[in-house]
């Protein structure tokens, strides 16, 4: 079981019993004043480190579950992209794409649309699905509403002033995100998408390592996190590794698809 899968099912089970407990240790401990006190300092401690939890970890959810994984049975996989467009690196992910016959999904920055508007248009126009990774690449675990809101509305402005489609979905830098971020988004028809596993392409650890670290998650119903970007990052070992990628997933019989056609087959 992937670690990300491992830990958000420990976070749950530790959760549920930490409920229990104190649902538990509350009836026994409501027999004056202070242990009322006591009760409510514990209820307040699970909830505040359940809450901590939940911002940090990508597809742990509190009411609504996050999609960090697709359905299975179908037979594929969804490869994502953050932090593009990059040039010349989203060009040439673009080509493998083609070559493979393969689609994803690239969750942009609205800077980087800005200062690459035709690379951009591109990727929709090829069929891939855009979504929005904020304006300027700001963890959303820490800032407030209003500044979460710019950062939202930034990122879908970029993408409609350079003439390019949104699908709506919207993926948190590094995962983190706020107890408002999802009623923010949905007030906007938009939807919070997290992933299966990433495999650290940022590292720059070399092609082989890139593609062994993806081997053992090219399963059925994957959200596979790679990177395009930011501006400036040289991602030139992605873009080969992906190559390789694709090539095993045919291999194994797995079609790359966007998030939507993964999410709704």
């Amino acid at each position: 079981m992937p670690l990300h899968a491992i830990l958000r099912a420990t976070l749950k089970v530790s959760s549920i019993a930490a409920v229990l407990v104190g649902l538990l240790a509350g009836a026994w401990l409501a027999q004056g004043a202070m242990r009322w006190g006591f009760g409510a300092l514990l209820g307040l401690g699970i909830v505040a480190a359940w809450t901590y939890a939940y911002m940090l970890v990508p597809g742990l959810w509190l009411l609504r579950p996050i999609p960090w994984r697709g359905p299975r049975g179908h037979n594929r996989i969804a490869i994502t992209f953050d932090d593009g467009p990059s040039e010349p690196h989203t060009a040439a992910i673009l080509d493998v794409l083609r070559a493979h016959e393969a689609k994803a999904t690239f969750f942009l920055l609205g800077t980087s649309v800005a200062a690459h508007p035709e690379i951009s248009k591109k990727i929709g126009a090829e069929g891939h699905a855009i979504g929005s990774h904020t304006l300027n690449h700001t963890k959303l675990h820490n800032v407030s509403p209003a500044r979460t809101v710019a950062e939202i509305e930034g990122g879908e402005r970029a993408l409609r002033e350079a003439g390019v489609a949104s699908s709506g979905l919207f993926r948190a830098p590094h995962g983190f995100k706020s107890p408002w971020l999802r009623w923010l988004l949905h007030r906007r028809g938009m939807r919070l998408i997290a992933w299966t596993d990433g495999v650290w392409d940022t590292d720059r650890p070399g092609v082989d390592a890139i593609v062994a670290r993806a081997e053992p998650h090219l399963v059925d119903g994957e959200i596979l996190l790679l990177h395009d970007g930011p501006a400036g990052a040289d991602r030139a070992q992605t873009a080969r590794a992906l190559d390789r990628i694709l090539a095993r997933c045919r291999d194994k019989g797995l079609r790359a698809v966007t998030i939507p056609e993964l999410l709704d087959p």
